[in-house]
């Protein structure tokens, strides 16, 4: 059972490979079976300048997908990127709706993540657990990428908090980082039992991180 520590207001998540499983090398190489260009090279599209503009909202899909067939020599329809796109997307995290609703009987939840509107449709409408939620700053609508400072007041702006009242879990140690420095309580985790054994164990006066945790989407 977590113990709810009264100085906690907040838990902020992130969402690829803390929330649900991610499979970035799987959908490149399913990409890579109608383009031109090299595996090793096609493999470099996730987290490049190209996928953060989408992610950051500066290109709608449809130009995504044309500029991705236009560097990538891809021949495929728009119908067919999206069911591939979709593949980055794994299962919710064994464990993870169970943690959510514990948790939510004593903090308000939310969601920080940079992702796309596509991958936030497809994560929206598989898992209902992601309902749960209260507030989702997602970086295509916000404009802003972690782990820029700006979102992260973005989110003490909006939850009107202190970031000491706040716990922000991640996996990339970038985003855990600036969390830290801004004064979050932070945790760098990937799996439910990370998760949960740092907040059962966690003292109102620290915000210990792990830093064992492999880095993933961010």
């Amino acid at each position: 059972m977590i113990k709810h520590d009264k100085t906690i207001r907040h838990i902020i998540f992130d969402l690829g490979n803390v929330l649900i499983d991610i499979h970035p090398e799987q959908t490149m190489a399913e990409l890579a079976q109608h383009c031109l260009t090299p595996i090793h090279i096609l493999k470099k599209l996730f987290l490049s300048p190209l996928h953060l503009r989408f992610m950051k909202g500066e290109m709608s899909a449809q130009d995504f997908f044309l500029e991705i067939g236009k560097r990538y020599r891809c021949n495929l329809s728009y119908d067919e990127f999206i069911a591939i796109w979709f593949q980055l997307i794994g299962n919710l995290k064994t464990g993870m709706g169970e943690l959510l609703k514990e948790l939510s009987q004593y903090f308000t939840l939310s969601l920080c993540s940079n992702t796309d509107p596509l991958h936030w449709q497809y994560v929206r409408n598989t898992y209902p657990v992601m309902s749960i939620f209260q507030h989702n700053f997602l970086s295509f609508e916000l404009k802003m990428l972690k782990p820029d400072e700006d979102i992260f007041r973005y989110v003490l702006k909006v939850l009107a908090t202190p970031a000491s009242e706040c716990v922000f879990i991640d996996d990339t140690i970038a985003n855990i980082d600036t969390a830290k420095r801004l004064g979050f309580r932070t945790i760098h985790a990937s799996t439910v039992a990370e998760i949960r054994e740092q907040l059962s164990f966690r003292k109102s006066n620290e915000g210990t991180t792990d830093d064992n945790a492999p880095d993933g989407s961010p």
